[in-house]
């Protein structure tokens, strides 16, 4: 999550009304850049804390919540699907008063061999103004059941497994946070929504590759966030969408670490 911004030239000491001006802040990471002779303050809080507005006025809030973990199942012929990103939110020039404001950093899914114990990614918020959904576990298959579990649904859906008694059913996306996870398909797995794109649906075999998530310069360069996880296929795996997405695969690949990038998807050894 990062908080911006503090114009150094035009900042809360000024004589900008207090309703226009930039606001005051404290908390995580403070890193600066300059832009058009105006140099801007960032706060980024890769982990929960505290952002401190000493001044009230307006900040750019960039939220990412937490990518889902990949589906797993119980056999070599079904093929869970690809995580879900997590939900991106973009607020620019919004105000905030003076006070302290509660910054939630929601965590990546939890993957896991037995994919009832798989999880979806957790929410992250700045004090319940600016709300960013988790993204959802990509759909599987638990020991003894028939049909595959949906995908779950969050800031993005992941995408679906498939199996011979149902082609796999999807979750939904949060509306202006993610997109859809694809469809899976025999021996694959749909890919992972991602904040930018929704996530392929496979064709026999072939994994779905996760969906792209969005780029955004709220830290004074451009950085993708939120790409969905690409699903395992049984002869060509999908892979993670821009964003941060992990690969699926026989040794799938965990979203990058701070971008809510969803999970990739494999048989049964299964990465969030």
């Amino acid at each position: 999550m990062a908080i911006n911004k503090l114009s150094t030239t035009n900042g809360a000491g000024s004589a900008i009304p207090a309703a226009g001006r930039y606001a005051a802040v404290s908390g995580g990471t403070t890193t600066s850049y300059s832009s058009g002779g105006v140099t801007y303050q960032v706060q980024t809080f890769t982990a929960s804390g505290t952002l401190t507005v000493a001044n009230s006025g307006l900040v750019d809030v960039l939220v990412v919540a937490g990518g889902g973990a990949g589906g797993t199942t119980d056999t070599n012929t079904v093929a869970g699907g690809g995580g879900a990103a997590g939900g991106l939110q973009f607020v620019s020039s919004t105000y905030l008063p003076a006070g302290s404001y509660t910054v939630t950093v929601g965590a990546g899914g939890s993957g896991n061999t037995v994919h009832s114990n798989c999880t979806s990614g957790g929410t992250s918020s700045l004090g319940g103004i600016v709300i960013a959904a988790g993204g959802g576990r990509g759909g599987g298959k638990v020991s003894g059941d028939s049909t595959a579990d949906p995908s779950d649904s969050g800031g993005s859906s992941g995408g679906s497994c498939f199996t011979s008694a149902t082609a796999g059913r999807l979750g939904s996306a949060v509306v202006g946070q993610g997109k859809n996870g694809g469809f899976g398909a025999s021996g694959s797995g749909g890919g992972g929504g991602g904040a930018g794109a929704v996530g392929a649906t496979s064709s026999t075999n072939i994994g779905g590759n996760g969906g792209a998530g969005l780029a955004n310069s709220i830290t004074g360069s451009s950085v993708t966030y939120a790409g969905g996880g690409g699903a395992l296929g049984s002869t060509t795996n999908g892979t993670g969408g821009s964003g941060g997405g992990g690969n699926g695969g026989a040794s799938a690949t965990s979203g990058t670490v701070n971008t809510g990038g969803g999970g990739g998807s494999s048989w049964n050894n299964l990465t969030s």
